[in-house]
């Protein structure tokens, strides 16, 4: 539990509210090609997000807590197909639950159509590579690493006497090192 958390649960039903809306207005009825490449990029930032929020440690939201909890608490499997495991859950509990509520099977589609498949199916492994390819940019070693590189790189072209490129990189080089001194205090 962290400012994550709390942030998520006040203000996520807000955002989709809002982003329902603003897509409503502007595309009220939007063919199928429209509603695929909505879907892919909103799946996709939706992944990156969450990589990014998970990475950062400031806490995550209950949901996304329950794939984490099993595969890096309990060590029961990577995350990635407890990420799986727990969307296809989620959809069969929701389902059932529809379908308890006196709802018929045939419009089962309403609540779990392929978009919800394709989210619970991919969420996990897309989430996984993200945090292995990008997020880790945010972590302090890998702030360092690139603080170190920046200073080599520095120490190199002095070395072969190139000065044209000298100054912007030292620039460069100066607000990278105060950014990460900033943000960790090395």
């Amino acid at each position: 539990v962290g400012l994550a958390t709390v942030l998520n649960m006040l203000f996520l039903g807000y955002v989709l509210q809002f982003t329902h809306d603003l897509l409503a207005r502007y595309l009220p009825a939007p063919m199928l090609w429209q509603r695929l490449i909505l879907m892919a990029i909103g799946f996709t930032g939706l992944c990156f997000s969450l990589s990014l929020y998970i990475t950062a440690d400031l806490g995550v939201s209950t949901y996304d807590a329950i794939a984490l909890i099993i595969s890096r608490t309990w060590g029961v499997g990577q995350f990635r197909f407890v990420r799986i495991l727990t969307d296809f859950a989620c959809v069969a509990v929701g389902c059932a639950l529809y379908l308890l509520g006196g709802n018929p099977p045939d419009s089962i589609m309403t609540i779990a159509g392929p978009g919800t498949i394709l989210c619970a199916a991919c969420m996990g492994p897309l989430i996984d590579w993200f945090n292995r390819r990008d997020a880790n940019i945010l972590t302090k070693e890998r702030l360092t690493f690139h603080k170190r590189s920046v200073i080599v790189t520095i120490t190199l072209m002095e070395k072969r006497r190139n000065v044209h490129g000298l100054w912007g990189l030292q620039i460069f080089s100066a607000a990278l090192c105060d950014i990460v001194e900033a943000v960790y205090g090395t």
